[in-house]
C-alpha cells in the first residue's frame, strides 16, 4: 500500500514540469515569431537565436550537466520553425500526430537500443565513486561520456518535445491566452482534468495487470492530463484576485526562466560534486 502512494505521488509531479516547459517553449517560441512579422530577416533572425541557444546548450551539457534540456529545444525548435509559417491547423495536425508517435512508442521497434540492467546497475557504482571522490577533469571525462548513453532519451522525448511545441504554438494563435468570457469554462475543464488525472495516476500506480506497454502508454497519457490540468488551473488562477495572491510571486521568477535555470545547474554542481567543483579534496 505505501509503495502505491509513494508511486502515485511521484506520477502526480515526474515530468509535469518538462511537459508545462515544453508547451510554453512552443508559445514563446511563436510569440517571437509572430512579432516580426514584416521583418525581411525574421527566419534569419529566428535560427541565429536557436543556434546560440543550441551553443549554450552544449556548453551546459558537456560543462557542467549532461541532463541539459537547451539542446534538444533548440533542435527541435529548428524543426518546428519552418511550420509556423502553416496555418493553425497544420500546426494542430502535426502536434496531434507527434504526440499520437509518442504515446504509441512503446508498441513499436524501438529506433535506438536501451541500455540493459546490468549496464545500468555498474554504471551507477562507477557514477557513485567518480562524482563522489573524482577531480575535476575525471568528473568532466565521465560526464561527457555518458552523454552517449543519455542521448538515447532525448530521441525517445523528441516526439513529444515537438508536438509540445506546435501546440503551444497553435494554442497561442488561438487566442486561448488573451482575456475571453471563456474562463468559466477553463476552470471546470481544470477541475475535470486535475480530477481524471489524479484517477489515472491511481490507476497507474497499480496498473500492473496492463503489462509494461500498456503501462507505459496509460502513465504518458496521464502525464500530458495531469499537466494540462496544472497549466490550465494555473492561468484560472493567474486571472482571478485572489488567485493571484496564491501565484502572482511566481511571475518575475517565470519571466527568469533560462537564468534560473542555468545557475541552479551551477549551484547543484558545487553542491553534488563537492566543494569548488572537486577541484581540492577533502
Amino acid at each position: 500500500m505505501a509503495d502505491h502512494i509513494s508511486e502515485a505521488l511521484v506520477l502526480a509531479l515526474h515530468t509535469k514540469g518538462f511537459i508545462l516547459f515544453s508547451f510554453l517553449f512552443g508559445v514563446g517560441l511563436a510569440i517571437q515569431f509572430d512579432r516580426l512579422a514584416g521583418n525581411d530577416r525574421r527566419f534569419t533572425l529566428m535560427v541565429r537565436r536557436l543556434f546560440i541557444l543550441l551553443a549554450i546548450g552544449v556548453a551546459h551539457l558537456f560543462l557542467i550537466w549532461n541532463g541539459d534540456i537547451l539542446t534538444e529545444y533548440a533542435v527541435v525548435g529548428l524543426a518546428a520553425l519552418p511550420l509556423l509559417y502553416g496555418p493553425r491547423r497544420l500546426l494542430a495536425a502535426i502536434s496531434a500526430l507527434s504526440l499520437a508517435l509518442w504515446l504509441a512508442s512503446p508498441f513499436l521497434p524501438p529506433p535506438i537500443s536501451f541500455p540493459d540492467t546490468a549496464w545500468i546497475a555498474h554504471h551507477v557504482e562507477q557514477a557513485r565513486q567518480v562524482y563522489g571522490g573524482g577531480s575535476f577533469m575525471e568528473i568532466l571525462a565521465f560526464r561527457i561520456d555518458e552523454v552517449r548513453t543519455i542521448a538515447p532519451l532525448h530521441v525517445y522525448a523528441m516526439p513529444r518535445t515537438f508536438g509540445l511545441f506546435l501546440l503551444g504554438a497553435w494554442m497561442w494563435r488561438t487566442g486561448f491566452f488573451r482575456p475571453t468570457a471563456s474562463r468559466g469554462f477553463l476552470a471546470t475543464a481544470a477541475c475535470v482534468m486535475l480530477v481524471f488525472g489524479a484517477w489515472m495516476t491511481g490507476a497507474a500506480a497499480r496498473g500492473d495487470a496492463l503489462g509494461w506497454q500498456g503501462r507505459a502508454l496509460f502513465q504518458s497519457l496521464t502525464q500530458l492530463i495531469l499537466a494540462a490540468g496544472y497549466g490550465a488551473a494555473i492561468v484560472v488562477l493567474a486571472e482571478h484576485p485572489v488567485g493571484q495572491k496564491l501565484v502572482g510571486w511566481a511571475g518575475p521568477p517565470g519571466r527568469m526562466a533560462f537564468t534560473n535555470y542555468i545557475v541552479q545547474s551551477i549551484i547543484l554542481s558545487c553542491i553534488f560534486y563537492g566543494f569548488g567543483l572537486a577541484l581540492f579534496d577533502g
